[in-house]
């Protein structure tokens, strides 16, 4: 007994469909949980931060 159930579906189609439904269901429900219940569930997510740069003189070469 397979998964397909009796449809002819190769394993490209199958990785190309339950990839993208995955990722947005995993997205969604952590996304709802930071939202709604906790802001701690933003980790799941990964959190979202302006890049820090070191600030540096520059100094133009004059002529």
């Amino acid at each position: 007994m397979g998964l397909s159930h009796g449809l002819d579906l190769d394993a490209t189609a199958v990785t190309g469909v339950l990839t993208p439904v995955a990722t947005f269901s995993y997205y969604s429900v952590f996304r709802f949980a930071e939202e709604h219940l906790s802001p701690r569930f933003g980790w799941l997510l990964g959190y979202a931060r302006p890049p820090q740069y070191e600030s540096a003189t520059l100094t133009l070469p004059r002529s």
